[in-house]
């Protein structure tokens, strides 16, 4: 709540985690038991009154740069104003999901008074954390919208980093009878040291990749077995279980969708297990290795991969 000299303005905030998913990738889709994780870097939005009888969208990147922005008239959500189309596009979808919800929500666009959106990213976009999914969850917060609902009806996905938008640990996340299902669970494995993420310099598009898994016959035993996976590399008591869970998750990926492991693209010279996580071929891996945490750094800088943290840098 700020003062200012002529009128009391009350902004409301609200804060949502970034997301890794380590296991299902995109048999999750399917209905594939997967593990995920919430990150200590995620997207808070404010939302205050203004004036103009108009809906203003500002976001800024991690570098406290404006990237975006958009004016929509508040009647009917018409664009007015902005420096990118697409992203104001599907932003104008969003607000038109969110007013025709439920009659409450339509009262959040009062025609007298607009509306000032304001986000600010905590990590590089090209990361791929959840710049989509932490937006969506900070709108149905302010709008008390189902999440999943927005999601469903806007950007599309599984709805794992919705659930990691809203956890404070470690998730189990699972669609059942095309309802999500989430389970908050303890992972902080003993050999959580020997866990790394590292960034392949390159953003994947998601929707391509779930195109691609939708053109793949899935048999319901490969949906078993990536489930037992998960269970698996969750219930792992040492690294040794770990990286054998990790390599033949990936095996099977990689196999049933015909797409070459990460590490014969990138580490085949690595002493580690790699694995793709999310949409493959972007954004972030997960390195599980016995080497030095100096050696390993050598490695991934000398390889041009310098983004990179430990388990406990980014986890929550």
């Amino acid at each position: 709540m700020v003062l200012d000299k002529f009128k009391l303005i009350i902004i409301k905030k609200y804060h949502s985690k970034g997301k890794l998913l380590l296991s299902g990738e995109y048999f999750v889709l399917d209905g594939a038991l997967a593990l995920a994780i919430p990150c200590r870097f995620g997207q808070s939005m404010t939302v205050e009154t203004l004036d103009e009888t108009k809906i203003i969208c500002k976001s800024w990147n991690f570098q406290k740069e404006l990237w975006f922005e958009a004016h929509y008239n508040i009647s009917d959500f018409n664009i007015l104003y902005t420096n990118n189309e697409k992203v104001a596009i599907t932003f104008q979808k969003m607000l038109f999901y969110i007013f025709n919800n439920n009659k409450e929500n339509s009262l959040l666009f009062n025609k007298k008074n607009g509306i000032l959106i304001q986000n600010h990213l905590e990590f590089p976009n090209e990361w791929g954390l959840g710049s989509s999914s932490t937006l969506i969850n900070n709108l149905a917060q302010w709008s008390n919208t189902n999440p999943y609902d927005l999601l469903e009806h806007t950007m599309g996905g599984s709805g794992y980093d919705i659930a990691c938008a809203k956890a404070n640990s470690a998730i189990y996340y699972q669609i059942k009878n095309n309802t999500p299902y989430s389970e908050a669970i303890n992972f902080f494995p003993d050999f959580h040291e020997s866990i790394y993420f590292v960034h392949l310099n390159k953003k994947q598009n998601s929707r391509e990749g779930i195109q691609h898994y939708r053109n793949t016959t899935i048999q319901q035993e490969t949906i078993e077995q990536i489930s037992s996976l998960s269970r698996h590399m969750y219930e792992a008591k040492n690294l040794s279980t770990f990286r054998q869970i990790m390599d033949r998750h990936e095996s099977l990926v990689a196999t049933t969708l015909n797409l070459t492991k990460v590490k014969e693209l990138y580490f085949k010279d690595l002493d580690a297990s790699v694995k793709s996580l999310g949409a493959w071929g972007g954004d972030f891996v997960m390195i599980a290795t016995n080497m030095k945490s100096e050696d390993l750094q050598n490695y991934l800088y000398n390889n041009n991969f310098k983004t990179f943290f430990k388990y406990k840098e980014i986890s929550l």
